[in-house]
This record gives structure tokens, sequence and C-alpha cells, in this order.
């Protein structure tokens, strides 16, 4: 099954928040870190979306060196929640962004 690739640029105040893995889903957590984001260079999207409406992507940022990012988007929530994890980093970021941040999608 091939992914589909989009290019998009992510505009406004969009910071991730850092968590430690087994703080992340606290109601209480503080982040531990945080990173702000200018733009994001792909974004591979498989064609269908799971069973339980859930996309993975595998995200490449301009700056971001050669590890990419994986995070997970519910399609089928007002807002995007997105689930955030960094390869050989123990680190985990749960936040909303309304789904406009994302209206210039261009495949």
């Amino acid at each position: 099954m091939e992914w589909k690739t989009y290019f998009f640029k992510v505009t406004g105040s969009t910071y991730l928040h850092y968590f430690r893995q087994n703080e992340a889903m606290a109601l209480d957590a503080k982040p531990k870190d945080q990173i702000f984001i200018k733009r994001i260079s792909s974004v591979e999207i498989p064609p269908e979306a799971p069973k339980n409406g859930n996309f993975v992507f595998e995200v490449h940022h301009s700056a971001g060196g050669s590890s990419p990012w994986i995070l997970s988007a519910d399609s089928e929530q007002e807002y995007i929640v997105f689930s955030f994890m960094k390869e050989l980093a123990n680190c985990f970021v749960c936040k909303k962004f309304k789904p406009s941040f994302f209206a210039q999608i261009c495949p």
C-alpha cells in the first residue's frame, strides 16, 4: 500500500509540549520542554484511515535532523489531537490544534 505525501506550512503559535512518557496522560502534567515549529516540510498519510479513524503521520521537519517524528491524529474529533514520539527519545506530547492550521495542504 503506497502512502501519499503532502507538503504544508504550520502557521500561528504552534507549540509542542514535551512530557516524560509515563507522565503524559496525567491531568496535572507539566511540560518538561517545548519546541516552536515554523515549518514542516512534508507529511506522509496513508490512503485510507485505519478502522478506528486515526491516521499515523511520519513527519520530516526541515531542521529536524535525520530522525523523523511520528504523530497520530484522530480524524473524528472537532479538534485534531496529536500524539508525538520522537525516535531515540523518551518523550511524548499531546496537543490540540484547530484543523484550520492545516488549511493549506497541497499534494
